[in-house]
């Protein structure tokens, strides 16, 4: 039964609660977009949290000081903060796919403002990084980072949290190679296409020295990754579920390694 006590006791639970919460929102994929209000966020955070203090059971936080409720604040906006930063580190890696890309076909000098990440970004990672969004937002990814979050307090109770050094060191670790690897994946195909061109011209080039093969170079790795762009951009719902997979694999890991 949904209950809400009012007392202080309940109040500095809810905190604990919140903090969690409100780190994994403000941190996590999707929900970390510029775009996204900040009141929209809090709003979110503070009902999910009023929702999960009405149905947990109370369990009294164990501190003496005020600084040992402090560090039982940050540990859980730590814990949620964990969560969510990793878990978008994923996400992250379609971006920097799309700059790989756009860096072999030279429109790394096209630069825009991302508003997913706050910095500068070229054309090809925010249409990566949009359209990526736009799937997962259509099969429901950011219901399920919300439920990951909510279900880690059966998991891990309120200032239950054991931050375990070399579990995390090696989870992080993991999460670093994958976001190259994904990366590398993504743009393998303009890779390649950009290696055998460079050959071909290179051999030109030595072949007739006349020829201007720089400024041809330039036209057709312009017109070779747009074709190759055009034609693996199908793979993209492929990519989206195998990030989705993965999100919510590491999700549940990086959950495990803090009981």
């Amino acid at each position: 039964m949904f209950e809400v006590p009012f007392s202080i006791y309940n109040f500095e639970f809810f905190l604990a609660v919140l903090l969690r919460i409100g780190g994994a929102v403000y941190a996590a994929p999707i929900f970390n977009s510029r775009s996204v209000p900040t009141r929209v966020r809090l709003f979110l955070s503070v009902s999910l949290a009023l929702l999960v203090t009405g149905n947990l059971e109370y369990t009294p936080l164990a501190y003496t000081t005020t600084i040992g409720f402090t560090f039982i604040l940050l540990k859980e906006l730590l814990t949620g903060l964990t969560i969510g930063l990793l878990a978008s580190m994923a996400l992250a890696a379609v971006s920097m796919a799309g700059q790989f890309i756009d860096r072999e076909i030279g429109f790394a000098m096209a630069s825009t403002f991302d508003q997913v990440n706050g910095g500068q970004s070229t054309i090809t990672a925010d249409m990566y990084s949009y359209a990526v969004m736009l799937i997962m937002l259509i099969s429901g990814m950011h219901y399920f980072i919300l439920s990951a979050v909510v279900d880690s307090f059966d998991v891990i109770p309120v200032n239950g949290a054991v931050f375990a050094g070399d579990a995390l060191y090696a989870m992080v670790l993991r999460v670093l190679v994958n976001y190259f690897v994904i990366a590398l994946r993504i743009s393998m195909p303009i890779f390649l296409a950009a290696t055998v061109l460079n050959v071909v011209l290179g051999i030109l080039a030595k072949a007739s020295p006349q020829l201007s093969m720089f400024s041809i170079g330039m036209q057709f790795k312009v017109f070779i990754g747009l074709g190759i762009l055009f034609l693996t951009i199908g793979f993209l719902p492929d990519v989206t579920n195998y990030i989705y997979e993965y999100i919510r694999d590491f999700v549940t890991n990086v959950i495990k390694t803090m009981y």
